[in-house]
């Protein structure tokens, strides 16, 4: 009965990482092409507040995705059968 308790939670950790990573995956693959555009030095202050804000929404993107990342690693290492490193 152990056993089967401990697969069932397997079973729910891995589902839980699983779900993380095809939600991780898609915006880091467009994070990373953003980030090999580079950016463009601004010429006007319009311009730089323009890039400001964008740059703090792509900041804010990184760390909801980076706790995204972080709980798919907590679910994997909580799995019994082994541990996952990052």
């Amino acid at each position: 009965m152990k056993e089967c308790d401990n697969f069932s939670e397997d079973v729910k950790f891995w589902a839980e990482y699983k779900t993380g990573i095809k939600e991780f995956r898609p915006w880091l693959e467009s994070a990373e092409k953003k980030s090999h555009e580079g950016l463009s030095k601004p010429q006007t202050l319009d311009e730089a507040n323009s890039m400001f804000v964008s740059v703090n929404e792509f900041d804010q993107s990184c760390l909801k995705h980076l706790k995204i990342l972080n709980d798919a690693a907590t679910a994997a290492n909580k799995m019994t059968t082994h541990k996952v490193k990052f």
